[in-house]
């Protein structure tokens, strides 16, 4: 009895981070296609970078970057991090005893807006942290 309890627990967790996972990316692709109408990147660009390739970025890809970001709760309308909002999806996809470091690393104010969320971006890609993009 006791197994079977263990069991569907572990099921039930299984399941539900499939559920979370799923939400992220239906939220991602919202945004994205938000985005694509704003500022359209070659979706050739994209595919590149999903498969760990190195393309040479248009102009517009970190207007592009910062307007996801915006739209997901990464930065707000003036392009700073939002700390909370990146510690939640750290704490996602981060070992505990890293959090603190990956938040301080990723919720970094560049010159910009654009450049902004480029870091922000480089910086889940550098620790794991899938926020509907994987």
């Amino acid at each position: 009895m006791r197994t079977l309890c263990l069991v569907l627990c572990f099921t039930v967790v299984v399941v539900s981070a499939g559920a979370g996972h799923q939400r992220f990316r239906e939220k991602w692709n919202s945004v994205h296609s938000e985005c694509q109408a704003e500022t359209f990147v070659d979706e050739a660009i994209f595919e590149s970078i999903r498969k760990g390739g190195n393309p040479d970025l248009p102009s517009n890809f970190g207007l592009h970057a910062f307007c996801m970001l915006k739209k997901l709760g990464f930065q707000d309308s003036n392009g700073q991090p939002v700390v909370n909002h990146i510690r939640g999806a750290v704490k996602h996809n981060v070992d505990s005893a890293k959090v603190d470091q990956v938040v301080s690393e990723c919720a970094v104010s560049k010159g910009s807006s654009e450049q902004t969320a480029l870091h922000i971006f480089g910086c889940f890609s550098r620790n794991n942290v899938n926020i509907g993009q994987k």
